[in-house]
């Protein structure tokens, strides 16, 4: 038993000193094993000659569960990689069998350099770079199970940098990265890497396995400042770009050979802010206010076929209002060597609270609606060509395109856009098609319609052209064109307007030259019973209008008034720096040698629209005497003559339509035979302060010399007027001659919407046998004169004489030879005293000299009722003796008997005013 526990004892030592033995000789043994053995093959993997005479491999720790190596560095002087320190974990069993627990990478440091070739770290060669051409031609191949000749569990590097360099701006991106490698040897890799370039954070995580032929990865970031990047693109001086950005992106690569099998990446975008050339982009906001975040998509099934989407984007410029693009979506092919690219949008016309302004005061009233449509394909060449469409949505939200103004409204369908474009290395051309219908305007001048409005065109640039290289030519067409106004119709059947021209560029504006025509024009005035026909324009236009362009014209083959012919019109129009300009003139077909000469200007681009007309009527006389009922039926036989001159002015701008007008006539003839109206000598200057509401200057004269109505007999007539809106007409005062005395007026306002008007004639001085003889009494003589007022009524197309009452001046007397009134004996029965009295009246009138006498002037159904009192004596003996018998005078033969020392007479006159003025049928003609 104690032999047997001896030798169990001995065994045991022995077995100690065997291992203490082992322990010591591997003690000794192993830290220049790894030193000479383990950690140069490691560098060798890793593609570094450790031999390199730049390279420092110095090792600062070797034990029996790790080695610390550092500082390292691998590599030319100018391409160095270095590394701060490498710690190498193991036990010593495990390197027996060729495992180490962990590598840490501390203070690692080198370059990393993106070309058109691929990726090159400085010191290190990828496995997966190829460096001739010969290599690149064949695809790059991973074997993760041979990768490393021994086992090594998980790799870490910590507080890493990265200077990357791109298109010659470099990044410093530090980073961490863990690596969990245990299962190489079955072709399985884990990777997870921390990135903080410029501040921003960024997880990478990768998983690749041998045997599945795959890898996986995933790369995520939240709040990324994309501003901190702004040092790579200051090559462009004018790109500003801005945003918050969130990133998620999942990737699948095969990796025999190396390609990638499918791709996703989304984005969401705050606080985006880009511009460059002109173009501006940033996040829209929703009704409340808030900022709707850009959202990005981009994914492949494989790298021949991806799809993108983005919503929410804003265009603020360069269109003259933002543009609201969502859900856009595009479908990009490779097919050999063509893409073709399929893109489908949604675009909106943002409008602020007062619509969108537009020049001349106008504003889009509505959001713009459209359906966008794009196809294209990009070949081998560079060549791309693009087909474009934009349509209204069905689901729109808004009917159409409304256009406001203070003074107008524009109602349309929402306008369609076709395109064709075709952009190569040395040239871009393309054509286009702008098209919307139903037009129309509505104004308080009236409206406007048209059917349709097409604008096509075709634009085409030689590369680094900026002037005749960039051309234009466009088309702009409306059909049936109509312009409504109270019953009056301007109609086209079609307006062209024709250009061609060069591109704006940097250097230059957009630059046309073209052609507006219409013809075939029609205007009808059914109240006015005026129709014109053949109206044309053809007018050369330039933009911009920095110079005059070659004159064009306009004409109207003829106007008809009625069943009159009135002439035609011509004028010469030209384009100026400021608008329009034209001159020309009207001959008439019915009067000859009427000549009616015009001008204007209508100022469009420098400053508000306003318009200015003119029109001249040089002094002109028609040879013979003009009947007005040829234009006015009312007016059947009223000729007229005389020296008529016109002139006139008429202004269109911000305060509305304005017209003056300035009328003269001299020596003037108006007749009317069947009312035996004669007025001769007439001259007439009349000025029109405001054409358009018939409102002239006060104090406005016309002078007659001569009116003959009826048996009236009127000379050196004149009126003080002025014509007022509603047409009005007010008589400040008048004046004439009658009887050989002077009768004035005082104030009278005619009007249409007034059917009595009342007038007093304040009579001067009137011959009192002249007044009788006009009135139809009798023919009269003598030297006596009357005074007094007559006043009359106008009523419902009948005049009336209201007790009008004449009276000679007191203290003078006067003398009357009345004959030819014997008329007035036939209404009396004779052998009565009212018979004898009124024979002895008239006989005493043949010659009496009166001390006073009065006049009294009184309407009564259809006669003038006219009472005449005089007391006096007749000049001569009369042919009467007193019949006491009969109680009264009785006329005798022979000569006169009575000798009258003084006799007081009173005589009435019923007297046809019609037949003496005539005015019922004047009156009914007005």
């Amino acid at each position: 038993m104690k032999k047997t526990f001896l030798k169990w004892l001995c065994l045991l030592l022995g077995l100690a000193l065997i291992i203490c033995v082992s322990g010591i000789i591997i003690a000794l043994a192993l830290p220049g094993y790894i030193e000479k053995n383990i950690v140069p093959r490691l560098i060798e993997e890793l593609g570094v000659d450790p031999k390199t005479p730049a390279s420092r491999i110095p090792i600062r720790r070797v034990g029996l569960t790790g080695a610390d190596l550092g500082p390292l560095t691998f590599g030319p002087a100018q391409n160095r990689f270095e590394v701060a320190s490498l710690q190498v974990n193991y036990r010593p069993w495990g390197l027996l069998q060729r495992r180490i627990q962990s590598i840490v990478v501390s203070g690692l440091n080198t370059n990393v350099t993106v070309t058109a070739t691929g990726v090159q770290i400085n010191g290190l060669a990828l496995p997966f770079n190829a460096g001739t051409a010969k290599e690149k031609s064949k695809p790059a191949r991973i074997d993760l199970k041979g990768l490393l000749p021994f086992v090594l569990e998980r790799v870490q590097v910590r507080n890493a940098a990265v200077r990357l360099t791109w298109r010659q701006r470099r990044i410093h991106i530090p980073f961490d990265l863990e690596l969990a490698t245990a299962q190489l040897p079955s072709g399985r890799l884990k990777a997870e890497a921390v990135l903080r370039p410029r501040g921003n954070r960024i997880t990478v995580q990768a998983a690749a396995d041998s045997d599945q032929n795959d890898m996986k990865v995933t790369v995520t970031g939240d709040s990324l400042w994309v501003d901190g990047f702004a040092d790579l693109w200051d090559a462009h001086p004018d790109l500003d770009l801005a945003a918050t950005m969130a990133v998620s992106a999942d990737a699948q690569f095969r990796l025999q050979p190396f390609a990638v099998r499918q791709a996703a990446v989304t984005g969401r975008m705050h606080r985006l802010r880009f511009e460059h050339q002109g173009v501006k982009l940033g996040n829209s906001r929703d009704a409340h206010g808030r900022e709707v975040p850009v959202q990005l998509s981009i994914k492949t099934a494989n790298t021949a076929a991806w799809q993108a989407a983005c919503s929410s984007l804003l265009i603020r410029q360069p269109f003259p209002a933002p543009v609201l693009i969502e859900d856009l979506r595009a479908n990009i092919r490779r097919t050999g060597h063509t893409h073709e690219i399929d893109l489908t949008a949604r675009s909106q016309l943002p409008l602020p609270d007062k619509g969108l302004p537009l020049p001349g005061g106008f504003s889009v009233a509505t959001p713009i609606e459209h359906a966008w449509t794009v196809r294209g394909t990009l070949d081998q060449d560079d060549d791309m060509t693009l087909k474009l469409e934009a349509r209204p949505p069905e689901t729109a939200s808004a009917p159409g395109l409304v256009v406001s103004h203070p003074q107008a409204a524009l109602n349309a369908q929402s306008p369609t856009l076709n395109a064709n474009v075709k952009i190569g290395r040395d040239k871009v051309e393309g054509e286009f098609a702008f098209t919307t219908k139903r037009i129309r305007a509505q104004a308080t001048q009236g409206t406007a319609t048209l059917a349709s409005m097409s604008v096509n065109g075709r634009i085409g640039a030689d590369a680094g052209q900026t002037g005749p290289g960039r051309s234009v030519t466009i088309t702009v067409q409306a059909d049936d064109v109509q312009l409504k106004n109270n019953g009056r119709v301007l109609k086209a059947p079609r307006v062209n307007l024709k250009a061609g021209g060069s591109l704006p560029s940097a250097t230059q504006p957009l630059a046309l030259t073209g052609t507006l025509q219409w013809s075939q024009g029609r205007y009808s005035d059914p109240a006015g019973r005026t129709h014109a026909g053949g109206l044309a324009l053809t007018l050369p236009v330039v933009w911009p209008p920095a110079k005059a362009a070659p004159a064009g014209k306009f004409s109207i083959r003829k106007v008809v008034r009625g069943k009159q012919d009135l002439g035609g019109l011509q004028l010469t129009l030209r384009q100026t720096p400021q608008g329009i300009r034209f001159n020309g003139r009207h001959r008439s077909k019915l009067l000859t040698g009427l000549n009616v000469r015009m001008s204007g200007r209508v100022e469009l681009f420098d400053g508000p629209v306003n318009a200015r007309f003119e029109w001249r009527l040089p002094a002109y006389r028609p040879p013979a005497a003009i009947d007005l009922g040829r234009w006015l039926p009312a007016a059947v036989g009223i000729t007229v003559n005389g020296t008529v001159a016109l002139t006139g002015q008429a202004r269109w701008g911000s305060a509305g339509p304005t017209a003056t007008a300035m009328l003269t006539m001299r020596d003037g003839r108006l007749a009317q035979t069947a009312q035996q109206v004669t007025l001769d000598g007439i001259d007439i200057d009349l000025k029109m302060d405001d054409l358009m509401k018939l409102k002239s200057a006060p104090q406005q004269t016309v002078t007659i010399k001569t009116i003959q109505w009826g048996k009236l007999a009127l000379q050196d007539f004149s009126m003080d007027y002025q014509t007022e809106p509603g047409q009005i007409l007010f008589i400040e005062k008048s004046r004439f001659r009658w009887a050989g005395g002077v009768v004035n007026t005082q104030s009278l306002r005619l009007s249409p919407q007034t059917e009595r008007y009342a007038l007093t004639l304040f009579c001067d001085r009137l011959n009192l046998a002249q007044v009788l003889a006009q009135l139809g009494a009798a023919e009269a003589q003598g030297d006596g004169t009357v005074n007094g007022s007559i006043p009359l009524l106008f009523s419902k197309k009948k005049l009336i004489f209201e007790d009008g009452f004449l009276y000679s001046t007191p203290g003078k007397s006067g003398t009357i030879n009345l004959t030819g009134a014997e008329a007035l004996l036939k209404r009396v029965p004779k052998n009565t005293p009212q018979f004898g009295q009124l024979d002895l009246a008239l006989e005493a009138l043949k010659d009496y000299a009166y001390k006073w006498a009065k006049v009294n002037l009184k309407t009564e159904g259809e006669e003038l009722l006219l009472l005449l009192q005089l007391d006096g004596k007749p000049n001569r003996k009369l042919p009467f003796a007193y019949d006491r018998s009969l109680g009264m005078f009785k006329r005798i033969k022979g000569e006169g008997q009575s000798d009258f020392k003084g006799i007081g007479l009173d005589v009435n006159f019923r007297l046809p005013l019609e037949e003496i003025l005539k005015y019922k049928n004047l009156l009914n003609q007005q």
